[in-house]
């Protein structure tokens, strides 16, 4: 069962949560839905298994309109599981940088082979059909000519 739990917690999108609450203990599961961008549900399981990991704890109160709520408080494990998710976060971020950092190096490589191959195919094409490339004519070669007539 510690297992499953853990890897309820283990996302990006528990973090943000840990974030809310750290940021505003009063923030309701609605509120923490829209900034997670995921939907009511998963934020009351994401909730749940934090609270049963001992991560969070609530406290109830009434609010102005007379519906029970929820006061959400990290507790000292909260804290520490939310620094080792920012760091596995960083990390994971730092590595996907990495990767297309590398994937860009490739297609400019890649890029520049083609380019290469492409004026090859081009000089070679010229070559076979006794074409003159407009790039080493001068004016002077021009000198006389007219435009062709329609």
């Amino acid at each position: 069962m510690a297992n499953s739990v853990q890897a309820k917690i283990e996302s990006d999108e528990a973090l943000v949560l840990l974030r809310e609450i750290t940021a505003n203990p009063h923030v309701t599961q609605r509120q923490m839905s829209a900034r997670a961008g995921v939907c009511l549900a998963k934020v009351n399981y994401l909730l749940r298994a934090m609270i049963e990991k001992g991560l969070i704890k609530t406290e109830n109160f009434l609010t102005s309109n007379h519906k029970a709520a929820y006061i959400y408080h990290l507790t000292p494990a909260g804290i520490e599981e939310r620094a080792r998710m920012t760091v596995r976060f960083l990390r994971k971020k730092a590595d996907e940088y990495d990767q297309l950092r590398e994937d860009l190096r490739l297609l400019e490589q890649n890029e520049a082979a083609a380019r290469i191959v492409s004026q090859d195919f081009i000089s070679q094409d010229i070559a076979a059909r006794n074409i003159i490339p407009l790039s080493i004519l001068s004016q002077d070669d021009f000198t006389g000519c007219q435009p062709a007539s329609r």
